[in-house]
C-alpha cells in the first residue's frame, strides 16, 4: 500500500461476524435485519460488508426496534458512560 493511501484514514470494511460481535447480537439477527432492509449493508459478491460509522449512525437515528440491548452493547464497546 502506498503512503498516501495509508494517510487518507480510509474506513475499513467489516464482515457479518464482526458487526454481530460489535452489536452484541447473533449473526442470525444481523441476517434478519438485512433481509428486512433495516441495516445499512453492501454486497461484495456473496459476502456482506458493513461500515461501522454507518451502523453507528443507524443506531443513533433509532432505526432499530429492540435497540436498548444493542444500544447499550454499542455504548459499552465505545466506552460510553451514559447508561
Amino acid at each position: 500500500m502506498s503512503v498516501e493511501y495509508e494517510n487518507m484514514n480510509v474506513e475499513k470494511w467489516v464482515n457479518l461476524e464482526d458487526i454481530a460481535d460489535y452489536l452484541s447480537v447473533s449473526q442470525d439477527t444481523i441476517r434478519t435485519w438485512i433481509k428486512e432492509g433495516k441495516l445499512p449493508v453492501y454486497r461484495a459478491g456473496k459476502r456482506y460488508k458493513f461500515k461501522i460509522s454507518e451502523v453507528d449512525e443507524w443506531i443513533r437515528e433509532g432505526k432499530i426496534k429492540n435497540g436498548d440491548a444493542v444500544m447499550k452493547g454499542a455504548d459499552k464497546a465505545h466506552g460510553d458512560k451514559r447508561n
